[in-house]
């Protein structure tokens, strides 16, 4: 029988994508690894880019976006954006967690002011500071070991 060798990525129907994929990117540091979208009536597929800014200038809505660092991969989809998911719209998450190069909390929370957000929840007694990014999309940081 076949088991799980590992994690892939994962898939996020997200609202207000135009927003989230520059604070993934410009914000968090992910790297942007390829975009698709929509110019007039016709998908456009955009590898190679290095920023969502460049999708905007070609006049391309962003439909969906690959982001990641190393193997961790996250994938970003518009609602609609893919008839694999048509009931999208019931499905939620709690926020998405990463793990970021420090363990010095007060460089976590000044980080985080510096872009615009406040941490709701600083916890160093499970090592993680949670805040509300774009979209009211939850953010959990979580110092590396």
């Amino acid at each position: 029988m076949p088991k799980v060798k590992g994690f892939s990525h994962i898939v996020l129907t997200v609202p207000e994508i135009d927003r989230l994929v520059p604070f993934f990117v410009d914000f968090l540091g992910l790297e942007c690894r390829f975009i698709e979208g929509r110019r007039d009536t016709h998908t456009v597929h955009l590898k190679g880019i290095t920023a969502p800014t460049e999708a905007k200038e070609k006049k391309v809505v962003i439909q969906r976006a690959v982001l990641g660092r190393g193997d961790f991969s996250i994938e970003l989809e518009a609602p609609g954006a893919s008839e694999t998911t048509p009931h999208a719209k019931a499905l939620t998450f709690e926020r998405v967690a990463f793990e970021v190069d420090t363990n010095d909390f007060q460089e976590l929370t000044t980080w985080i002011a510096s872009g615009g957000y406040k941490a709701e929840k600083v916890d160093a007694e499970f090592d993680r500071v949670v805040f509300v990014g774009p979209a009211g999309m939850r953010v959990e940081l979580i110092p590396a070991k």
